[in-house]
């Protein structure tokens, strides 16, 4: 009857109302170049966990739901490496997201990355304004 009991709640707690979700995997967009050569700065997300930094300072906080949904579904990269810069001078900027890797060159990144990178420099921003 015990055994029947635990059984019965086992069970009944793998059926809760809230899914259960992985954790998103590591996640970097850094940058280096530029006249100083120290790129402006980046984002380093180990779920729920950010660290924005510019080339002054880093500040910490936490992804938003709404944030952490969004990402979710656009976390499929290439590896990708950009080809030598065409201006003397350009950032370059690299994501990192898992074991993936894509990096390009100026301010636009490729069309491939831009909705991702649109949304992970929005948590930078974000996260920089909050400290």
């Amino acid at each position: 009857m015990r055994t029947l009991l635990l059984v019965a709640l086992f069970v009944s707690s793998c059926n809760t109302s809230t899914p259960m979700t992985s954790p998103l995997p590591h996640i970097a967009v850094t940058s280096e170049g530029g006249i100083a050569g120290r790129g402006v700065g980046g984002l380093t997300i180990d779920d729920p966990r950010v660290a924005a930094n510019d080339t002054r300072r880093t500040c910490n906080g936490v992804m938003t739901d709404a944030e952490r949904n969004e990402l979710a579904s656009l976390l499929s990269i290439a590896n990708s490496d950009a080809p030598p810069p065409g201006h003397p001078d350009q950032i370059r900027y690299t994501l990192t997201i898992g074991d993936k890797t894509a990096s390009w060159y100026g301010e636009e990144p490729p069309a491939e990355l831009a909705k991702v990178f649109k949304v992970l420099w929005g948590i930078r921003a974000r996260i920089l304004a909050s400290c």
